[in-house]
């Protein structure tokens, strides 16, 4: 019957999902009971027409002949419909299916693959995966970033595609070994492409591989750097003769060095044991070491030097050692070196064979450095001579009198309006005019127009009724011979008084000029003879104090301690009185402590070596200690930088200079030295509240040696650029300073 269903209605009826069938127009011709929720979901029932949405799919089913598939909800379920066209008729059989779990496993699926997507892309290596024909279907943004490329511009694709120059690469070999015997695999190799070193990690998986990997780039240059590192280590030791050696207890190792191999002459491989060590000592040092090292173990330095027989060759050495303990006072581990010193060992024997030579050249040294003082010192009275004769000069030149024509100097007499009316025979011989010639010509005509100004000037005071005595100009001649003259000019008067003429009395000083030049010539090179003599005294000074601190106590030294090395002998073995030898050991003791005063009055190491901020503090704490009473406090506004090297002996023999006076002669209790910089100079200050002096008459003395060591302080001061002063009163203390510029141009 048309409408009716045309398949068996007890199957639809037993299926616990959906069916229903329906006419082309939406129809409702049948459902089975386990549609009712629907029908009632939808307001529908049979005969009635089916929703819009079932109704185009519908139709799309009848117009292709293919079934059509449709989800829709009922509650809480999610169903889906598949719309079957039934051959031959007009309908279309429609079959539902409960898909709410398998909706939810596609739902927790997404969620799950999200969260691998998320912590793929957090992680800090580089992770791709890649299916059997190593194509890659994931890349993090962290890996595709290190390769140089994107997410985007990698998936789906075959990697040796991408990434051609690494075909039969280690990385190649590592996945296909991966892939193909499904184990994990590493590899390790540069890209030159990327100019890269990468480490990856294939693990096998389902469809491919997986692969973690990581750009090694700074950890291989790292590791090149330690290796070049060291290289340059075994290098250095091997040119300064100077091995190593660490040992740590818990791993029962002991390292030694290439050097110490071979300085030890033991090859590599050679068992590393005390015993080894104690045959290698020569025998007579044998008990010695090992008492050494036996105080090192309970936590004593070890610092000594010893023989060692090396084949038929015996070496001194020596051994430093740090060794490192547990809170239990148990040897944890230790680094030392071992440096040969043989050849040291052998210049210090002939050192010995050279100390009385080098006291001879001190002495000799010595008295070079009295003979260039002395040769200095008369230097300087040369020159006080020589400029007390020009001020001899220049007064005699002031007080001659008014002379005329018999005169030796030209002399000019001129009127009020400047025309010459008379001059003597030396004014024509100077000037190279004949009288007739000059006489009634205007003066100006002798003067030089670039002084025609002042010249005038002078001629005006001399019209008022001043004389002007000793102006130095110049003349002109009449060949245009420029003359250098020492004028003095003087009004005349006449019967009333009132000035008539002006008389200038002109003194050649063409002769006196050069002489000045070369005065002031010879001053500057006695100020440069005088610089460099304190910059050589200074330099053997250094080089002596040098000396004496490296080398001649540097050997009482090794003296002394083999002295007491001997003194510690003796008291265990009774061989010898100890007491002689400790008088031998506190002789030598006073000769090095005289040895360091001499080196340090010679020029105090410590400036070259730490610099003169520094020297300065230990140079008061020396006074303090020296003199007992006395209080020196420093302040510094200055850095060590800022300071020339030029200038830090200067400082430093000022500030010796001033302090031993105040502490000698004055009895100062306390002394404040001052060093700073302001702008562009250096400022230097020693102030004392001892007794003070007259400073006139210190100058004043007739015995050369007072105030000498006042004079050296101004004489260096100013050598070296700078100015100096003192101030003193008796009762009221001393104020000695100093300052330096040009501190850019230093």
């Amino acid at each position: 019957m048309e409408g009716q269903p045309l398949f068996s209605e007890s199957f639809p009826e037993e299926n616990p999902y959906p069916v229903m069938r329906s006419t082309r127009r939406g129809e409702l011709l049948y459902a089975n009971r386990a549609a009712g929720r629907l029908l009632e979901q939808w307001q529908c029932q049979v005969g009635a027409r089916l929703p819009e949405a079932v109704q185009s799919k519908l139709a799309a089913a009848l117009e292709n002949g293919s079934p059509q598939k449709l989800e829709l909800g009922c509650g809480e379920r999610e169903l889906e419909f598949v719309l079957v066209p039934v051959a031959g008729q007009d309908h279309v059989n429609i079959y539902g299916y409960d898909i709410t779990e398998h909706k939810s496993a596609q739902k927790a699926l997404r969620e799950a693959h999200e969260r691998l997507r998320k912590i793929m892309g957090s992680i800090s290596d580089g992770f791709m995966g890649l299916d059997r024909q190593c194509r890659v279907t994931f890349v993090n943004e962290k890996g595709a970033r290190d390769l140089g490329q994107t997410r985007q511009s990698m998936l789906g694709r075959v990697l040796w595609e991408i990434f051609p120059e690494a075909v039969g690469s280690e990385f190649e070999n590592a996945y296909r070994q991966a892939m193909n015997e499904r184990v994990a695999t590493t590899a390790e190799s540069y890209y030159l492409p990327l100019k890269a070193w990468f480490e990856a990690r294939a693990y096998p998986s389902e469809d491919g591989i997986s692969v973690f990997f990581r750009d090694v780039t700074d950890r291989k240059t790292v590791e090149q750097n330690l290796r070049e590192v060291q290289a340059d280590l075994n290098r250095a030791q091997a040119v300064g003769q100077i091995g190593s050696w660490r040992l740590d207890v818990q791993r029962d190792e002991l390292l030694w060095s290439d050097e110490n191999h071979r300085i030890f002459g033991l090859p590599r491989g050679t068992p590393l044991t005390y015993e080894t060590f104690l045959s290698i000592v020569y025998p007579e040092d044998r008990e010695y070491v090992d008492r050494k090292w036996t105080a090192a173990l309970r936590g004593k330095p070890y610092d000594i030097e010893h023989r060692i027989i090396v084949g038929e060759t015996v070496k001194w050495v020596r051994e430093r050692a740090e060794l490192e303990f547990d809170e239990q006072g148990g040897l944890k581990g230790g680094f030392g070196t071992t440096q040969d010193i043989t050849a040291r060992k052998q210049a210090e024997a002939k050192l010995k064979q050279s100390e009385e030579a080098l006291r001879r050249a001190n002495e000799q040294l010595e008295a070079m450095v009295r003979k260039r003082t002395v040769e200095l010192e008369g230097t300087v009275a040369t020159l006080k001579v020589e400029i007390a004769a020009r001020k001899k000069i220049q007064a005699q030149l002031h007080q001659i009198s008014r002379v005329f024509m018999d005169a030796a100097d030209p002399i000019i007499i001129e009127d009020l309006s400047g025309m010459i009316v008379d001059m003597n025979r030396e004014a024509e011989t100077a000037y190279e005019w004949r009288r007739e010639e000059l006489i009634g010509k205007s003066i100006t005509t002798l003067f030089l127009p670039e002084r025609l100004e002042v010249a005038m000037q002078m001629r005006e005071r001399c019209s008022r009724g001043e004389e002007v005595r000793n102006w130095e100009s110049s003349r002109k001649a009449k060949s245009g011979r420029i003359i250098p003259s020492l004028l003095t000019a003087f009004p005349l008067t006449d019967e009333s008084g009132g000035v008539a003429f002006v008389a200038t009395i002109c003194k050649d000083i063409s002769t006196r000029k050069k002489m000045e030049a070369r005065l002031q010539a010879s001053e500057l090179q006695l100020k440069e003879l005088t610089r460099k003599s304190l910059q050589a005294l200074e330099a053997d000074r250094r080089t002596v104090a040098r000396e004496l601190h490296d080398s001649v106590g540097g050997s009482l030294s090794a003296i002394k301690f083999g002295l007491e090395e001997k003194v510690e002998r003796t008291a265990d073995t009774g061989t010898c009185n100890p007491a002689s030898l400790e008088a031998i050991v506190s002789d030598l003791a006073d000769a090095i402590k005289e040895t360091k005063r001499i080196s340090a009055n010679l020029r105090p190491l410590m400036i070259d070596d730490l610099g003169l901020l520094t020297t300065i503090e230990w140079y008061a704490r020396q006074c303090q200690e020296r003199f007992g009473d006395i209080r020196i406090h420093c302040q510094f506004a200055v850095e060590e930088r800022e300071i020339p090297e030029d200038l830090k002996i200067v400082v430093y023999r000022v500030i010796q200079e001033a302090v031993t006076n105040a502490a000698r002669h004055s009895r100062a209790g306390t002394v404040r030295v001052s060093f700073g910089r302001q702008d562009n100079r250096l400022f230097l200050e020693i102030r004392d509240n001892g007794s003070g002096f007259d400073l006139s008459e210190i100058m004043e003395q007739k015995d050369p040696m007072m105030g000498h060591g006042l004079l050296n302080m101004q004489q260096r001061v100013e050598i070296s650029g700078g100015s100096f002063s003192i101030s003193s009163q008796a009762g009221e203390g001393t104020c000695v300073r100093a300052s330096f510029p040009n501190l850019n141009r230093r």
